[in-house]
This record gives structure tokens, sequence and C-alpha cells, in this order.
């Protein structure tokens, strides 16, 4: 079972027949992307996931900071 993220980037989620967790990305410019991580990996994985989204939320851009 797999999960895909869309439409921007298309990426999708799958766990390969060795039991890695994979991410892979449709090929905007020609190769496909592909990151492999091993299952130990995962939970780590997770929590720098979260702290950049976090950081994403908290993002202003600098023309903003300027304007302020």
């Amino acid at each position: 079972m797999s999960s895909r993220i869309e439409p921007r980037y298309g990426a999708e989620v799958y766990v390969s027949q060795t039991g890695h967790v994979c991410i892979k990305q449709d090929p905007a410019c020609g190769e496909e992307q592909l990151v492999i991580f091993h299952r130990e990996e995962v939970p780590e994985l997770i929590a720098h996931l979260q702290r950049e989204y976090q950081n994403a939320l908290d993002f202003v851009p600098e023309t903003e900071v300027h304007d302020a």
C-alpha cells in the first residue's frame, strides 16, 4: 500500500520489497527522485519533518520583515 500527495510535486510514500520506507517524486524535469529510509530511521525523519513544518508555519518572508 502506498500514499500519495497530490498535486504539486506528486510525492509517493511506500514500503519497498526489502522493508524500507521510500519517498518517490515523479519526474518534473526528467529523472525520478527516490529517497530510501531504513524503518528504524523513520521516527527521526518524522521528528525532523515536524520541526521543519513548524518552521515553515512560522516563516515570514524578508520583504514582510522589512515592511513591518
